[in-house]
């Protein structure tokens, strides 16, 4: 089958959505597909030509819509028997939803947490209003002209339905991860490291995080809090500067020989993080799905967590970790204490959460897209 997989521009670094892009264009390439990725040549450092088969289109960079000229005319052109579109509120969807509707060509759309995210994502009426105005100017043309509409967890499955979604043509397909092999199992270390992985912005609560550490070194002063990722400088209003701020708390804190802040990490490097990390922890406000929670899982690494994105699915009730259910630094260290002093349960949490892990393997998740594309080829 020929597969053409479109981007929306999500930014200059390797996330959830783009890692799974990338995962999920290798396998169905192994599976003998045919698969194009129509990319913003925004993403060269991110995508080999090595690895993938990349058509790039330059587009105005004015706005975070992005318009491409360049777009248009190569998806008016390709040949192609599925059109997968990722990401919602950009010119490549909706463009590529109307073209592939014209052209009589399926469309599958897969946004990633962006039909209602921004509720989320912005605090102010005023900076809701652009997304409002799209939905309303475009009449919300790419979830009505897609065959099918992925949802990645949960509460997208029912941030669809609010926005108007009829239920049957929404499917829930979680990300996935597929860890390196030949994992060891995980021991606890002496040295007791706590990891966060993730993008520095207010809505991750890390001050909540650092607090918390603060706390903890005082019963265990060994303890190191590795901060692994960095601001996306200009993505939303007020994320710029956060990460000045935590190193500011850091100081003031007085915890500054036991927070190591290591920038962005991927491949090889982020995995021998997690490999040599005894505990993974998250305070996010909202997350659509949360992907380093299922790689932390992955590496056998207990997570404690807010309950968002996949959280629950991976935790269970508490039988690889902690829920937390409100955001108190006491809470964080009391469990963050309780996981790295007993050790029994700290095992029996590990081997939950590498167990729950096992249901978000690629293969298992390209089964259902599979299942779905050649569906909607043979409808039509």
């Amino acid at each position: 089958m020929r597969i053409l997989i479109v981007s929306s521009y999500f930014g200059s670094v390797i996330g959830g959505a783009l890692n799974f892009i990338k995962n999920m264009t290798t396998e169905l390439s192994s599976r003998g597909h045919s698969v194009v990725l129509l990319l913003d040549d925004r993403y060269k450092k991110l995508f080999s030509e090595k690895e993938f088969n990349i058509i790039w289109f330059s587009s105005i960079n004015l706005t975070s819509y992005s318009p491409s000229l360049s777009f248009l005319k190569i998806i008016s052109k390709i040949e192609v028997d599925v059109i997968h579109l990722h990401g919602f509120m950009s010119f490549q969807t909706d463009c590529g939803a109307i073209v592939g509707f014209l052209r009589n060509i399926p469309v599958i759309l897969t946004p990633h947490g962006s039909l209602l995210g921004y509720e989320h994502l912005h605090s102010s009426f005023f900076s809701k209003i652009p997304y409002h105005i799209h939905n309303i100017i475009t009449f919300k043309l790419a979830t009505r002209l897609s065959k099918e509409i992925i949802s990645t967890s949960k509460s997208e499955f029912q941030d669809c339905i609010k926005f108007g979604i009829e239920k049957k043509k929404i499917e829930l397909i979680p990300l996935s991860f597929s860890p390196p092999n030949n994992i060891p199992e995980k021991k606890i270390s002496n040295r007791k490291k706590i990891l966060f992985v993730g993008r520095i912005v207010p809505l991750k609560n890390l001050e909540i995080l650092l607090k918390s550490i603060r706390i903890v070194k005082e019963e265990i002063p060994e303890i190191e809090f590795i901060i692994v990722g960095d601001e996306i400088a200009g993505r939303l209003q007020g994320d710029e500067g956060y990460k000045q701020k935590l190193m500011l708390l850091v100081d003031e804190l007085k915890i500054k020989d036991h927070v190591r802040f290591e920038g962005w990490k991927t491949g090889i490097e982020l995995w021998k993080i997690y490999q040599e990390s005894d505990l993974f922890v998250f305070a996010s406000t909202y997350e659509n799905f949360g992907l380093p929670l299922l790689e932390a899982a992955s590496f056998g690494i207990p997570l404690i967590s807010t309950d968002v994105g996949v959280a629950q699915d991976i935790i269970g009730k508490n039988n690889g970790g902690e829920i937390i259910l409100e955001l108190d630094e006491y809470k964080y260290a009391k469990n963050i204490k309780k996981l790295l002093k007993d050790e029994i349960m700290y095992k029996k949490c590990s081997k939950h959460v590498q167990k729950s892990a096992q249901n978000f393997l690629i293969d298992a998740i390209v089964d259902k897209y599979e299942e779905i594309f050649l569906r909607v080829k043979k409808d039509g």
